[in-house]
Parts: C-alpha cells; structure tokens; sequence
C-alpha cells in the first residue's frame, strides 16, 4: 500500500471514529522516552485539518501498571511553564508531566507516590510509526 493511500485510510478511519468531525492524522511530532527503570513511552502528537491539536496518544511499556500495552487519547494542557497530559477518557487522570524551565518529563502511573523520570531519545523517536501507534488504537476500537 502506497503511502498516499495509507493517509488516505487514516484520514477516513479517523473521521469514522466520531472526533467532532475532524479528520485527523498523525505526523505532528512523535516522540519515544526511555527511564532508567526500563520504561518506554511512545508520545504521537495528532493534528487535525493541517493544523496542531492538543490530542495525544500515548502508550506505555514495562511500568508494572495498569497503564502498560494501553495506547491511551490524551489531551495536553499549558499552565504554569509545565504541559499536563491529561487521559480524559477514563480517569481524568495526568500521566505525564513537561517541565519547560527544567526540560524534564515525568511519568506518573497509578498506585505510585512518585513520578518516574524520563528521557527522550532523539534517534528512536525518529525511527517510530505514529502511523502504527493510531492503527493500533483504532483496531482497538479507540479504547
């Protein structure tokens, strides 16, 4: 399957999954982070129309949480100096944490009292699919 024809299952598959209406897509930013405790996150930012969205997707792996295999619809919110990744859908809950000023992310998984800190990986970002991670989320059925 050609590229093109990739976005364009992408952009009807989305528009499918009743997102107000907006066809959305993926290749706004995708980003993978490492924690010295063998966590990784894979961060997709969504776009929508051409144009940034605060969606996220994020999956989360080897955390020893109800959070891993999940690929969970966030929304990021600035306030403060720090962007607050908010999954809206289940639990109201805030799973990461960017500190601009510091530059430092943080991992917040349930029945933890502290947050895991975690980097990004300039290389594997680059080498992700966000492609995959939003197929993988709508076979799921957006759960």
């Amino acid at each position: 399957m050609t590229h093109i024809m990739k976005v364009i299952f992408l952009v009807l598959a989305l528009s499918l999954v009743g997102w107000k209406g907006h066809a959305m897509s993926y290749e706004s930013g995708r980003k993978l982070f490492l924690t010295g405790e063998g966590v990784w996150v894979t961060l997709v930012y969504l776009k929508s129309e051409n144009k940034f969205t605060n969606k996220v997707l994020i999956k989360v792996e080897n955390s020893h949480s109800e959070l891993d295999g999940k690929i969970i619809m966030h929304e990021a919110s600035e306030n403060d100096g720090k962007i607050n990744f908010v999954n809206t859908k289940e639990k109201n809950y805030t799973t990461i944490i960017y500190y601009r000023q510091y530059e430092r992310y943080e991992l917040w998984v349930p029945n933890r009292d502290k947050p895991i800190k975690m980097k990004l990986d300039d290389v594997e970002s680059r080498r992700i699919s966000g492609e995959n991670l939003v197929k993988d989320y709508l076979q799921k059925g957006g759960k």
